[in-house]
Order: structure tokens, then C-alpha cells, then sequence
């Protein structure tokens, strides 16, 4: 009589532990808070939006300060716009790879030299976050804003 109640106490704990440690998440990702409601704030794709930056902190040869534009013209070039409208370099290539969590990285490529910036978006909204970017050289953090 001991045997089938003790087998049937760890198939009711299994049961439980299974239950209890499925997430609940119809979002396909690990990790949810239990309700299904895990939400990749990132967007899919940058192409035809464009980004403001408000640098609040950088080095050499990023700026220290300022306002700058990102118009993600396809799904792999860009033009850059100062704070008066007018462009800055020539349009070069990105790569746009959204992350798992609120987060995405965009790798640049300037039009005319071999420049490559790396920048990691952490977004706080559908359309805001921090923006931290380095040449390998200088760094450069600000928030940004998606229109």
C-alpha cells in the first residue's frame, strides 16, 4: 500500500513542478512573467523611420553634445542629418538586428570610408531609449526617439 502512495505523491510534485515552471508565454520567448504578456519593444525592422538622437555624453571623435537625425532610408542605407536638416557625410549601409529583449543592435558603414560604428539600442518604449555607439576608438551615449 506504501508503493502506489508514495508513486502517486511524486507524480503529483512532477505534475506540480511542471505546472508551476511552464511560463505561460505565447510570445515563443524564455523567459515570461506568467501571463503571456512579454513584449519585444524593438521594432522589426528601421526601414523607412526615422531616429533623433539627443547626445548627452561622448569622446573622441563622437560629440559631447547635440542633436543629430538617422533616416533610415531601406532596409540597409541610411543618411545622417544635422540639427539644422542638413546632411552629414554621405548615405552609407546598416545593418539593423533586434534583440531578444528590448534591445537591438545597429552596425553603420559611412558611404565613403571604411568607418564602422557599432550602436546597442536599449528601448523603454515602442519608440524611445538609450542609444550607446563606438567606433572602436570613441564612445557616444544619448536617448533617441522613433518617428
Amino acid at each position: 500500500m506504501k508503493k502506489p502512495r508514495l508513486l502517486l505523491c511524486m507524480l503529483a510534485l512532477a505534475t506540480f513542478a511542471i505546472f508551476t515552471a511552464c511560463d505561460d508565454d505565447d510570445e515563443g520567448t524564455i523567459g515570461g512573467d506568467g501571463g503571456g504578456n512579454n513584449v519585444n519593444l524593438a521594432p522589426t525592422t528601421l526601414s523607412g523611420r526615422d531616429m533623433t538622437v539627443v547626445v548627452f555624453d561622448g569622446t573622441a571623435p563622437f560629440g559631447t553634445n547635440g542633436t543629430y537625425t538617422i533616416s533610415f532610408d531601406t532596409d540597409t542605407t541610411h543618411t545622417i542629418l544635422d540639427e539644422t536638416g542638413q546632411q552629414v557625410g554621405t548615405p552609407g549601409t546598416y545593418t539593423y538586428t533586434r534583440g531578444a529583449d528590448d534591445d537591438a543592435t545597429i552596425t553603420f558603414q559611412d558611404g565613403r570610408s571604411a568607418a564602422i560604428i557599432t550602436s546597442d539600442l536599449f528601448f523603454n518604449t515602442a519608440n524611445s531609449g538609450t542609444i550607446d555607439s563606438s567606433d572602436g576608438t570613441g564612445t557616444e551615449s544619448g536617448d533617441f526617439t522613433l518617428q
